[in-house]
């Protein structure tokens, strides 16, 4: 019995690292579309204007989401379940300006919070201008992992890093995007246009 329930469990923890740590293909749409940075559902959609602070309930992600971003924008926030394939993705195609590792506490990332761990990765985009993907940690994610590098050159749909479980992404956009999901919607990292330009 001692046997047969070990075995159980190593074949649950080996199914978990398979699922957890897959990373299917992805058909990246071409044309002038932003695809999602992550798998997962979108929490939140919210605009925001960095000098009227109009969101003034959403202040500390809006600073942090602005800066080197654009100063008139829309914050797409999409949570990451622990069952979700973890790999981000460039939503789009541009050059990465800088990145910017931020130590942080590990509240839960189905909530929009400021004061999470995050990594962030700053695009210049020759039409949309500058376009942020901000990787935070959650509670049970206690690891942020960046696969590119400042001054790169990246590809739309470009694998851009991992989170380790259950996390959040927010993908920061100009507001001329005009965006094509809403709050409840599930997406796929590199596959799903969240915004048209």
């Amino acid at each position: 019995m001692i046997v047969e329930g070990t075995i159980a469990v190593v074949m649950l923890v080996a199914v978990f690292l398979i699922l957890f740590y897959r990373d299917p293909k992805r058909r990246i749409p071409s044309g002038n579309v932003i695809v999602s940075p992550a798998d997962g559902k979108i929490i939140g959609i919210i605009p925001y204007d960095r000098e009227t602070s109009v969101n003034k309930g959403n202040k500390g992600i809006i600073k942090n989401a602005s800066e080197g971003g654009p100063k008139k924008g829309v914050i797409v926030a999409i949570f990451m379940r622990l069952w979700d394939v973890h790999i981000n993705r460039a939503p789009v195609e541009g050059n990465v300006l800088f990145i910017r590792h931020t130590s942080g506490r590990f509240h839960t990332a189905q909530l929009i919070r400021a004061e999470n761990e995050k990594n962030e990765i700053l695009i210049k985009h020759k039409t949309l201008g500058n376009v942020k993907v901000i990787q935070v940690a959650g509670f049970i994610a206690r690891r942020i992992v960046c696969f590119v590098k400042q001054g790169q050159t990246i590809k739309k749909g470009q694998r851009l890093g991992k989170i380790v479980l259950g996390s959040q992404v927010l993908l920061v956009l100009p507001l001329k995007a005009d965006i094509a999901v809403k709050k409840g919607d599930f997406v796929k990292a590199g596959e799903t246009v969240v915004a048209r330009y």
